[in-house]
């Protein structure tokens, strides 16, 4: 007997059962539901979505400078988008060897062979997000070309002494980089008399606190590497040369690509 007011303990544990065989079937009919989606020949094409996405956002944002120096990151971004697409193109194209694997009592693949159904479409899932991300690694890793100006008279020799000014403006937002590589070619005023280039040398004097090495002595045509310190500011720099008084130098062309080593 039980006492008005209360259930019995039997009657507790039968309620609970129950509740817990509901929850069950639900999950179990979810579970059925989502391998059903997941192995149709319908997630083949949507697993192109992805695919596609990345090779549109890929062409439309590409890099001005292409992948020089990102070998690494242009390497994992094809690989990885190869793999998505080869696994989408393989789930299409698996359509009767799914129908053969389904059971006898219904229409659903058994519970024995749905992992192996499942496993194509999540690694190329998982392929496109590699992809996406090695090319976004590889876009904030690109080298960006930047305009120097040049301030100062020209021609330049060791007697005037004159000095020019390079100032590199402060790049956008999305091409900030770690270090500047600065290349510069001096060459004889007067192309008609014997060359004496080679007897030249530049002094590269960095104005900016943050820039560093602060000085670099180099020949006529040279290239060098600056840290920059602080991303995203206006950096200047001083050049002077040194050469023969009857050789008079210009500074022909200074220009300056943004990476991060």
């Amino acid at each position: 007997m039980t006492t008005p007011g209360h259930e019995s303990p039997a009657g507790n544990s039968a309620q609970s059962t129950g509740s817990q065989g509901v929850a069950a079937t639900h999950i179990g009919t979810l579970t059925q539901n989502i391998i059903s989606m997941g192995t149709s020949p319908v997630a083949g094409w949507l697993l192109l979505v992805p695919v596609c996405f990345v090779v549109v956002c890929a062409v439309l944002d590409w890099p001005p400078a292409g992948f020089e120096g990102q070998a690494g990151w242009f390497t994992l971004f094809l690989l990885f988008l190869t793999a998505a697409a080869l696994g989408a193109v393989r789930h299409l194209t698996r359509p009767g060897a799914a129908a053969r694997r389904k059971n006898r009592a219904g229409n659903e693949p058994s519970k024995e062979h749905a992992p192996r159904l499942l496993w194509v479409p999540l690694a190329s899932l998982l392929f496109s997000l590699l992809s996406w991300v090695s090319f976004e690694a590889l876009a904030d890793n690109s080298q960006v070309a930047v305009n120097i100006e040049i301030v100062g008279a020209q021609p330049l020799d060791g007697v005037q002494r004159r000095t020019l000014t390079l100032i590199v403006a402060a790049p956008a937002a999305e091409d900030r980089r770690d270090r500047l590589r600065l290349a510069l070619t001096i060459s004889e005023e007067n192309p008609a008399k014997p060359a004496c280039v080679h007897r030249a040398r530049a002094t590269i004097t960095a104005r900016t606190a943050s820039v560093t090495p602060r000085m670099e002595s180099v020949p006529a045509r040279s290239e060098r590497d600056f840290a920059l310190g602080t991303r995203g500011t206006p950096v200047e720099f001083t050049l002077d040369v040194t050469s023969d008084s009857r050789c008079p130098m210009r500074l022909e062309k200074a220009l300056g690509t943004l990476h991060n080593g």
